[in-house]
C-alpha cells in the first residue's frame, strides 16, 4: 500500500519522514506514494532553510517523489498550483515568485479584513493546505488506490488524531507513527538531532499564526524570530490593523477576557525595543496608503454566527478620513479603545439575535464586502 506523507515542515512530520527513509520496507512503499507539502506563502525562512539543508537532500538521495502545492485563487474553483513535483527536491517555495505565483493566505486575510481565529475549526489551514493537498493527492498520486496517509501528530495530540480519523475512507487510512511510538516534540527534536546533527530552528507556522502568540513561550519565540527576520513583520501588522479597526475583539495574540478586546501583536512588539524599526515602518506605511471611513454592520445571530457587512462611505488619506469620522461623531455616541475611535449607530443588545453598527476609519480594503444572504440574516435582527 503506498504511503503518502503530509509534510507540515515542523519537527514532527520531519522526524516521521526521516524514520521512513531509514526503513527499507517503508521506503519502498513511500516511493509508490509521495511526500506532499502545501504552501501558504508565509512560512518562516528558517523553516525553509532547515528543510532545504536537512530533509530535501535525503529525499533526493532516496529518490522520493516530493510535491509542493498551493492555491491558485481565493475560491476552490480557481484550482491548485503544483509548485514542484520531483524526486530531486532542493527548494522550498515558501514565497510566490514570478515563475511560481500562487494565492497566499495573507492576501486572503488582508482583503477580507480579518485574521486567523483561535476558536472553532482551523478553516485557514483547511483552505490553504487541506483542500489543495486533497485534490492533487487524489488526482496525481493515489488515483483510486488505497493508501496510508502519514500525519505527524505526536503522542500528546490524541484529539487531533481522533479528528483526523474522521476523514478515513475506503481508500484513505490515517497513520500516526509518532503517537504509536510514544514520541512527543522533545523526542522528535532529539531524533532529528541524532540523525542529522542539526538542531531544528523553530516551529513551522505562518508569521501571523495566532497559535504561536497565545502563551509566554510562544510569544517570546515569535518575537525573537521577528528580530531575526524583520521583513516578516509588515504583513501581520497590516492585517491586524484592519481587523482590529473593524472588530475590537480581534488581535493576533488572543483576547483579553476581562475587557473582551483583542491582544495585539503591535502591543507585544512595542514592549521590545529591538522591534522599534518594524513598528516605525508600519506607521509610515499607514500614512502612505489609502484609507476609508467604513460603516460596519454586524448581525449577531448566535455566538459563532456573526455575518458582517462593510461599506466604504469616503476614501482618502489617513488624516482626511479621521476628519470625516470626526464629523460623524458630532451627534453620535463615540468610544475609543486601543487608540481606535468608533462612532456608534447601534450597539448590540443582551438577547439574540441582535446587531451592531458603527463607523470607523481603516485602511481601504474594498468598496463593499459581505457574504451572500447577509440582508436576509440582517433582517432577523430588526
Amino acid at each position: 500500500m503506498p504511503i503518502v506523507v503530509g509534510l507540515g515542515g515542523g519537527v514532527d512530520s520531519v522526524e516521521a519522514t526521516l524514520e521512513l527513509l531509514r526503513d527499507p520496507i517503508a521506503l519502498r512503499y513511500l516511493r509508490e506514494g509521495a511526500v506532499m507539502m502545501a504552501q501558504t506563502g508565509h512560512e518562516w525562512p528558517d523553516t525553509a532553510d532547515d528543510l532545504e539543508q536537512v530533509l530535501f537532500p535525503r529525499l533526493a538521495e532516496a529518490r522520493v517523489r516530493t510535491i509542493q502545492v498551493a492555491r491558485r485563487g481565493l475560491r476552490k474553483r480557481d484550482g491548485v498550483v503544483i509548485l514542484d513535483d520531483t524526486d530531486r527536491p532542493n527548494t522550498c517555495y515558501i514565497r510566490p515568485t514570478p515563475g511560481r505565483w500562487y494565492f497566499t493566505l495573507g492576501r486572503e486575510m488582508l482583503l477580507g479584513g480579518t485574521i486567523p481565529q483561535l476558536s472553532g475549526a482551523r478553516t485557514c489551514s483547511q483552505r490553504s493546505k487541506g483542500t489543495p493537498l486533497d485534490e492533487v493527492r487524489e488526482q496525481q498520486v493515489t488515483r483510486g488506490r488505497r493508501y496510508l496517509h502519514l500525519v505527524g501528530f505526536e503522542v500528546r495530540e490524541a484529539r487531533r488524531i481522533a479528528r483526523d480519523q474522521r476523514y478515513d475512507t475506503d481508500l484513505r487510512c490515517g497513520w500516526y507513527p509518532l503517537a504509536e511510538q510514544g514520541k512527543d516534540r522533545a523526542a522528535c527534536l532529539a531524533g532529528i538531532r541524532d540523525k542529522t546533527g542539526r538542531t531544528w530552528s523553530g516551529k513551522s507556522a505562518c508569521s501571523f499564526c495566532p497559535f504561536s502568540l497565545t502563551g509566554p513561550t510562544g510569544r517570546t519565540r515569535t518575537l525573537d524570530r521577528f528580530e531575526r527576520f524583520p521583513e516578516e513583520g509588515a504583513l501581520p501588522l497590516a492585517m491586524e490593523e484592519v481587523a482590529v479597526r473593524l472588530n475590537p475583539a480581534q488581535g493576533l495574540a488572543g483576547m483579553d477576557k476581562r475587557t473582551r478586546t483583542g491582544i495585539r501583536l503591535l502591543t507585544l512588539m512595542a514592549a521590545r525595543p529591538a522591534l522599534a524599526p518594524i513598528l516605525a515602518e508600519h506607521q509610515a506605511r499607514l500614512e502612505r496608503i489609502r484609507w476609508a471611513v467604513y460603516l460596519v454592520q454586524r448581525a449577531v445571530l448566535t455566538p459563532t454566527n456573526v455575518p458582517r457587512r462593510i461599506v466604504a462611505l469616503h476614501t482618502g488619506n489617513r488624516a482626511e478620513m479621521q476628519a470625516q469620522l470626526d464629523q460623524l461623531a458630532r451627534h453620535a455616541q463615540v468610544d475609543e479603545i486601543g487608540g481606535v475611535r468608533r462612532v456608534w449607530r447601534r450597539r448590540r443588545g443582551p438577547a439574540l439575535p441582535t446587531a451592531e453598527e458603527f463607523y470607523v476609519a481603516a485602511p481601504f480594503i474594498g468598496a463593499e464586502k459581505h457574504r451572500p444572504g447577509f440582508w436576509r440574516m440582517w433582517g432577523r435582527t430588526q
